[in-house]
């Protein structure tokens, strides 16, 4: 991971409930947090430049383990680029949770991703736009059983329907070091950014999912280091060293299955490279 760059590092970010059980919103701003709000505007325009240079728009967004704030980091994202007058899709592609809609708590609908790939509903019935971050949003309100043939199912049709109504697609997909969806993702987008919360995952951890990764052909544009703490400073992009302690994970049954073995790879065979999909509409 010393060879990814990093595109932002995100703080801390401690927010208030002003109404009891209201949950704070996850869509941070300068009033909430300065420093998170300029670095997530850096974090965007780096984005950006990326995908520029990749001459491409379809983002996947993915972690090593549960629990770095990914998810969080894609809605801010997406919504720092409908900022900047962008037509932004952003898809939740973790189908055993499904629970980035919680997020967008007035977004209701019966069907999700998995209904629109399995066509079983149109899909301009299930974009939501959503008023607080100007995004449109695909994503259901229940988990998916078999996320992995649900994943390989009409995707490039679907696809090639979206991209060509927006300026940006970025998907949300579980981390992949514990499950294969990134993977099977993969031949749908066209580049992937990394989020790595401080003092979460361990190293071992981190290196072996950047690796599989790695292994692919889906370019890694860069990492976020979320959640950092102490003091903060715009300047302080560096050396993954500064990252401090590493804390294993342990044993996790997040998302509804066990982690993968020990050593196993999680990545298919016989995989298209990114973008193949297109050939084949």
């Amino acid at each position: 991971m010393m060879n990814l760059p990093c595109l932002a590092e995100l703080p801390v970010v401690v927010q208030k409930v002003r109404k009891e059980h209201t949950a704070p919103s996850p869509i941070w701003n300068r009033s909430v947090s300065p420093w998170f709000s300029e670095n997530m505007e850096t974090l965007q325009l780096r984005v950006t430049k990326a995908l520029e240079d990749l001459d491409s728009k379809t983002l996947l967004v993915t972690s090593a383990v549960p629990g770095e704030g990914k998810s969080v980091v894609t809605l801010n994202l997406a919504a720092e680029l409908a900022r900047y007058g962008k037509k932004v899709l952003l898809i939740d592609a973790g189908l055993r949770k499904q629970d980035l809609r919680t997020y967008m708590k007035q977004l209701r609908t019966q069907h999700g991703l998995d209904g629109a790939l399995q066509g079983t509903c149109a899909i301009d019935d299930l974009l939501c736009f959503d008023q607080q971050t100007h995004v449109f949003f695909l994503g259901g309100n229940q988990a998916v059983k078999n996320p992995a043939k649900v994943l390989s199912q009409k995707m490039p049709a679907m696809l090639a329907q979206l991209e060509f109504q927006v300026d940006y697609i970025v998907i949300d997909v579980p981390p992949c070091g514990a499950f294969e969806d990134v993977f099977l993702m993969e031949e749908y987008a066209d580049g992937v950014l990394f989020v790595v919360k401080q003092d979460h995952a361990s190293q071992g951890q981190i290196l072996e999912a950047v690796a599989e990764l790695e292994a692919g052909d889906l370019p890694i544009i860069g990492y976020v280091f979320n959640g950092v703490s102490g003091v903060f400073s715009p300047y302080s992009y560096g050396k993954y060293g500064r990252y401090g302690k590493y804390r294993t994970y342990g044993h996790y049954k997040v998302y509804g299955e066990e982690k993968r073995p020990q050593g196993k790879t999680m990545r298919p065979e016989n995989k298209r490279a990114p973008g193949a999909w297109r050939n084949r509409i």
